[in-house]
């Protein structure tokens, strides 16, 4: 008889939106490190094809993103593509400077991190955001 583990049968899909590729590889390896699939993305245009072709449970972007392609769009509308491609999932947004948020963008994302990412905050908020719906106070 073979046994999957359940880990394995729950293990949550998270889609990283980064530039900057020390940082992309860092938080995959440690995602990866604690039980997560993980999908990555170096730009809007890579990151919109793969909320097209797969299914992520949840999505941490960096809303500074250069417009390689001018298409216009940066991480918010990201955040808010994602959204509309998996109504439950989570969004997490990160930002090197702090950031002012309008109150109705505020209300389209689960999460806020500021870089460098605290990943004791980063654990805590996916844990939360694991949970179940939760509103997760803004950090940046």
């Amino acid at each position: 008889m073979f046994v999957i583990p359940v880990r394995v049968l729950f293990q949550h899909t998270i889609l990283v939106v980064e530039d900057d590729q020390q940082s992309r590889e860092g938080l995959r390896g440690w995602l990866v490190s604690h039980g997560y699939a993980v999908d990555t993305a170096l730009d809007v245009v890579e990151a919109l094809r793969r909320i097209k072709t797969s299914r992520h449970d949840m999505a941490i972007i960096d809303i500074h993103l250069p417009d390689r392609v001018l298409l216009g769009l940066d991480g918010w509308d990201l955040a808010r593509i994602f959204r509309a491609y998996n109504p439950t999932g989570a969004v997490i947004v990160v930002s090197a400077e702090e950031v002012m948020v309008a109150k109705d963008i505020r209300a389209e994302v689960d999460g806020f991190l500021r870089k460098p990412i605290e990943l004791v905050q980063l654990q805590t908020m996916l844990d939360t955001l694991r949970s179940g719906p939760a509103t997760l106070p803004p950090t940046l």
